[in-house]
């Protein structure tokens, strides 16, 4: 990836915010736009369009508006900004919780620099980042629905195989014999069928109904 990766950090200590800033400016092709203590003040900096950034790294717990309503509020006004949850409550029940409001991607803060890193570029480049302990919370989500909804296709299913993958869309698509704008279209019907907003989402109901084991 050539292009800069404009980053926007959210977390309400300053020496940690401070830490991530500078640890991410190390990265190759990442640049931190600036720091903000909760979402509220992340809204704002969002009301000026120069202000917005391709990835957002988001605290959890955090004092004013914590992380469960910005990623709700930037899903629905800034779907094109990529989140990337840092936090230390590393439950399976946030980390559910999280994607279904459509965040890309979840980091425990322990993590070091070269999986953080990894993570950017998995979320910038394929649209999210799936680790051993999301297949685990997926395995072991309660709430799951079973088999496929009527109407999903045998190429929707076929999807459904390789969504939770390293493979971008584009060599998915190659892997199937079919264009990635074909892809794109799978990909939106469902989104709609299975009602889910990510691809971290697709990926959830691969593992969860037996198409995909990670």
């Amino acid at each position: 990836m050539d292009d800069v990766i404009r980053v926007v950090v959210v977390d309400d200590h300053k020496m940690i915010a401070k830490a991530i800033m500078d640890m991410v400016n190390g990265f190759s092709h990442c640049q931190v736009l600036y720091t903000v203590h909760d979402g509220t003040a992340l809204l704002q900096q969002f009301s000026e369009a120069k202000n917005i950034p391709d990835l957002v790294l988001l605290d959890i717990s955090m004092a004013g508006m914590d992380g469960f309503e910005t990623m709700e509020r930037l899903h629905r006004d800034h779907p094109e900004v990529r989140v990337l949850c840092l936090s230390m409550r590393n439950e399976e029940t946030v980390f559910l919780r999280m994607v279904e409001l459509g965040v890309h991607g979840f980091v425990p803060k322990i993590a070091g620099g070269d999986e953080l890193e990894r993570a950017i570029r998995s979320v910038m480049e394929k649209g999210f980042y799936f680790t051993p302990d999301m297949a685990e919370a997926l395995f072991h989500a309660q709430h799951a629905s079973s088999g496929a909804p009527a109407g999903l296709s045998d190429r929707e299913k076929e999807l459904l195989t390789y969504v939770g993958t390293e493979m971008t869309y584009v060599q998915i698509a190659d892997k199937m014999c079919l264009s990635p704008k074909t892809i794109d279209g799978y990909r939106s019907s469902l989104f709609e069928k299975l009602n889910v907003t990510s691809r971290i989402g697709l990926a959830m109901y691969a593992v969860r109904n037996g198409y995909f084991e990670p």
